[in-house]
Formats: C-alpha cells, sequence, structure tokens
C-alpha cells in the first residue's frame, strides 16, 4: 500500500472532513519511494499526518495525469483539491509554493488522485 504523508494538519483535516478530495503530487521518477504514477483506481492507500500519526485508508477512484500546470489548471475541479474555490492563478500559488515543485511538476508532471 502507498503511503502519503502530510506535514500540513489543515489538508490532512480536509481530507478526512472530506472537503479535499483530489491530492496532487508532482511525479518524481527519479525517487522510487515517492513515485506516485503507478497508483491505479481502485487502489488503497493511507494517509498519514506527520504532526499526530493518525492513518486513513482511502480508496483512489480516479487518476489523472497532467504534463503541465496549465493543462493541470484547465481542466482539474480545483475546489476538490483545495476545499474551496479558488481561480487558477491562486491554486498555481498555492501548488508553486513548495521549494523546487515548479521544475518538478514541469520536467516530470503531477498526478491528482480522487479518492472517497
Amino acid at each position: 500500500m502507498i503511503t502519503l504523508n502530510f506535514r500540513e494538519q489543515n489538508i490532512f483535516e480536509m481530507i478526512k472532513s472530506g472537503v479535499k478530495a483530489v491530492e496532487t503530487r508532482a511525479l518524481n521518477p527519479d525517487e522510487p519511494k515517492r513515485y506516485f504514477g503507478n497508483i491505479g483506481v481502485g487502489d488503497k492507500i493511507e494517509l498519514r499526518s506527520v504532526k499526530t500519526g493518525e492513518i486513513l485508508t482511502k480508496e483512489v477512484v480516479r487518476v489523472s495525469i497532467y504534463k503541465s500546470i496549465d493543462d493541470f489548471l484547465n481542466r482539474e475541479d480545483l475546489s476538490k483539491i483545495f476545499g474551496e474555490p479558488v481561480s487558477k492563478k491562486e491554486a498555481a500559488e498555492k501548488l508553486l509554493s513548495f521549494p523546487g515543485y515548479e521544475e518538478r511538476l514541469e520536467k516530470f508532471g503531477l498526478v491528482a488522485l480522487e479518492i472517497r
């Protein structure tokens, strides 16, 4: 089973409450333990809060792989990712706020996992 670690407790809580239904991750083919592009519909994934150690198990109901941030922003329902309506500009700023994320995303793409 694949484990996704959450350092930001508020994101973990949004998933737990059902407000956030899509989790995104940059594809990292050069880091086998952090590569999530081989997850499929029906797979179970473990979500772990780094802060509390709490674990949730969710089922993947849809997998989408995007080659660029623009492709992603034009296709995804952003409210499922952020738990509230956001503009494309706000979504890009939030996604790209992590150091090195933009470079990895542009090089490898990203995966969006819809979970329940």
